[in-house]
């Protein structure tokens, strides 16, 4: 059944990136803390001061969410309608170098993955009764072009063709979208053991959560409000054809 399409006001839809930006740091949180959990044990000292840690910055964590929220609201809405290009861009360069190691990551496990991407992908077709096609995309490259649909989405909001040899759609989000924030929740897991190189310390927990909250906000908003913006505009498109066409 096709999902039904409604028009939300700005304040809806304000409120809706609100919620998944607040959604998404809260989800960054947990999922750190199990992962320290998984790595030192729940009972370690580092892991009882992380959770003191937490609960101290939670309340200015969940002000700079909200806020967050905001102005990927006003961001999205102002690439959506292709308003304000010069900062559009400028943020949507720094988006993509911040999001490219969460990229660099998401395609290690990608590839990893896609044997139990594609089992889950025959099941549920075979399930809803169609017949899997031979010649069908595999999980890693679903899931390579969803990382990529989502770290370049400003710039294909604005009408920036892309010169790489990957089509990226922009009207439609591409199958493995809604996979990419379980991806995220998977890396973060480890996230907590991802040592530095020179110093060979261990990454600061409250920075990675910074990082993993923006990432897990960002791409939540993405789902939630830009990809129906972008359902809706094309229903819109198909329903004016077809009465040019009639």
């Amino acid at each position: 059944m096709a999902r039904l399409l409604i028009r939300r006001t700005p304040l809806q839809e304000a409120l809706i990136c609100i919620g998944l930006a607040v959604a998404g740091v809260l989800l960054a949180m947990a999922d750190i803390w199990i992962g320290s959990g998984l790595l030192d044990g729940f009972h370690s000292r580092d892991v009882a001061a992380l959770r003191w840690r937490y609960q101290n910055v939670l309340p200015f964590a969940l002000l700079l969410a909200t806020l967050g929220g905001v102005f990927l609201f006003v961001y999205y809405d102002a690439a959506l309608a292709r308003r304000h290009a010069g900062w559009v861009v400028l943020f949507g360069i720094a988006r993509a170098f911040a999001m490219f190691m969460f990229l660099g990551f998401g395609l290690i496990f990608a590839f990893l993955l896609a044997p139990l991407g594609a089992l889950v992908e025959f099941i549920v077709l075979r399930w809803r009764g169609k017949q899997p096609e031979a010649d069908q995309a595999s999980a890693a490259k679903t899931l390579i072009v969803a990382l990529l649909w989502v770290m370049m989405l400003p710039f294909s909001l604005l009408g920036v063709e892309s010169e790489g040899e990957i089509d990226i759609p922009l009207d439609s989000a591409p199958r493995g979208l809604a996979a990419v924030i379980p991806l995220a929740l998977l890396l973060l897991l480890f996230g907590p053991g991802f040592e530095s190189e020179a110093t060979g310390d261990r990454v600061d927990v409250l920075w990675l959560t910074a990082f993993a909250g923006y990432c897990l906000a960002d791409c939540a908003i993405v789902l939630g409000f830009v990809v129906p913006r972008l359902e809706l505009r094309e229903r819109a498109r198909e329903v004016a054809s077809r009465r040019r066409g009639g």
